[in-house]
């Protein structure tokens, strides 16, 4: 790569700029959303079609102790926009002499020097100040040196509580990250009732893989006492309802959970569980919790059908007798089974580890000549159609594929399926040809 006449580094708009935080529907003006920022780059006269890198081979701990030795050096990333390419960025630095020294210490290497708005000293005073001066449920401790912004979390971004943001950050260097009112649901309390189904009663205790239905008084008061729910079994009109038991795994640090009704997909009744706590991030921890629910008959499908904890559940209830019929008991109808998680197209883009195998789902009515965008880049080959063994291999319209990633000079990626191999070779990205 030969250095290129310097054209202006993009910089990063932080403040003052019309982007809104959240859905195109509640734009808000003046601090930009967090999401909006990208990581800056080099003019892209910088950039070559070569070198490639599709996993970690790049000389990340040469060029970084290189770099460190350079004037403004502040730190590198990997840009996987540009072929995965390292950018190393500076501050108050002549970039342009700074890219000559990166080539010629790596002339065979992709790696750019970019231009960074803040120094990190001005940053963190900035972070100080507003973490002093915001109130205490909004945080202003992260900091992206890289991308020049302080992140201000604001919790729910209601329009009263982006202007107080608004007010404390002037022109500083600021971004919002928060919850979209719109993207939340109602955070009212539990309703007695709703669509088909009465509540009956919520406690923090397991009562199992999957849920329990109960088609009698008797069972319910059993299950009630085991459970050591609040006061005594409700009574039920079991002729046009079913109680049911629903479990669930909430995280403990957004414990805040609400029942609004059934989601029926196909053979699959599950809850519809509104999670309604405000937090900055929930943490994965499995903590149980049961919520009990008389449901209308009406709101069963014909069996057999599976009462399942969520959506990937990979374990269910199996109900074989007609819960529509008026009085109909559960008995010896119902068992519980192992059944197989829904399938769907894999999402791109998608992130996979080099060197090991790694399966995909794709669409079988797609177009195979370009499988999607894989650690940030887009895979070809020249096929006019899916190959028949693949063909063959489909089930209820997907086919599963098995990748491996090569990385080095010419990096590939292998696609297999029904026994017959597919090499990809890394390219641009049009529109995705075999992904949703």
């Amino acid at each position: 790569m030969r250095l290129k006449a310097l054209v202006a580094i993009t910089a990063v708009l932080i403040a003052a700029c019309g982007s809104g935080v959240g859905s195109p529907e509640a734009p808000v003006s003046g601090v930009r959303s967090c999401n909006d920022i990208e990581l800056p780059s080099a003019p892209e006269d910088w950039y070559d079609d070569e070198p490639v890198y599709v996993g970690n081979e790049m000389p990340v701990d040469a060029i970084r102790a290189f770099a460190s030795s350079l004037d403004g050096y502040v730190d590198i990333w990997i840009d996987r926009n540009h072929n995965g390419w390292v950018t190393v960025g500076f501050v108050d630095a002549d970039v342009e002499s700074h890219q000559a020294d990166l080539e010629a210490e790596f002339p065979y290497e992709g790696v750019v020097a970019v231009q960074l708005p803040f120094t990190p000293e001005e940053l963190d005073r900035v972070a100080v100040r507003l973490q002093t001066e915001l109130p205490d449920d909004m945080d202003a401790r992260n900091v992206d040196y890289l991308r020049g912004s302080v992140m201000v979390y604001g919790g729910l971004l209601t329009d009263e509580r982006v202007a107080l943001i608004e007010d404390a950050v002037g022109s500083d260097p600021v971004c919002i990250d928060g919850i979209d009112p719109s993207m939340m649901p109602d955070l009212g309390p539990q309703q007695a009732s709703g669509d088909g189904w009465l509540f009956l009663g919520v406690v923090d205790d397991y009562v199992g893989e999957v849920p329990v239905a109960i088609s009698d008084q008797e069972s319910l008061k059993a299950l009630w006492d085991s459970l050591s729910l609040a006061g005594e079994a409700p009574l039920v009109d079991f002729e046009s309802h079913v109680a049911v038991a629903f479990p669930l795994g909430y995280s403990g640090s957004c414990p805040d959970t609400r029942f609004d009704g059934f989601v029926v997909e196909g053979d699959r009744v599950m809850p519809l569980i509104a999670h309604i706590t405000v937090a900055q991030g929930c943490t994965d921890d499995y903590n149980p919790r049961t919520y009990v629910v008389a449901v209308e008959r009406d709101v069963f499908p014909s069996p057999p059908f599976h009462l399942v904890e969520w959506e990937h559940s990979s374990r269910a209830l199996r109900v074989d007798v007609d819960l529509r019929v008026p009085s109909q008991a559960v008995g010896d109808g119902v068992a519980e089974v192992d059944i197989d998680r829904p399938r769907r197209a894999t999402e791109m883009p998608l992130v996979i580890e080099t060197g090991f195998p790694w399966t995909i789902t794709i669409d079988g009515e797609c177009d195979p000549s370009y499988l999607g965008e894989i650690n940030g880049v887009g895979w070809h080959a020249e096929l006019g159609s899916l190959p028949s063994e693949w063909a063959d291999s489909e089930v209820d319209g997907l086919i599963d594929l098995e990748l491996l990633l090569a990385e080095g000079p010419n990096p590939s990626l292998t696609a297999s399926a029904g026994g017959v191999q597919v090499v990809y070779e890394p390219g641009d990205n049009p529109q995705p040809g075999c992904v949703p």
